[in-house]
């Protein structure tokens, strides 16, 4: 895990992270989500699965 100081750095940051989903339903994503939402000020979620 890193902590960055956005005023330390005086750049804008990208952070791309990958989240592995035990379930993949819609109930599942929405909570995860919503949880998301709450815990973090993001800007872009994606949902990518394979068949």
């Amino acid at each position: 895990m890193a902590i960055l100081d956005k005023k330390q750095i005086d750049r804008s940051i990208t952070v791309i992270c990958q989240v592995s989903m035990r379930y993949h339903n819609e109930a599942f994503i929405e909570n995860l989500r919503h949880r998301y939402r709450v815990w973090m000020k993001y800007r872009e979620c994606y949902h990518l699965a394979d068949k």
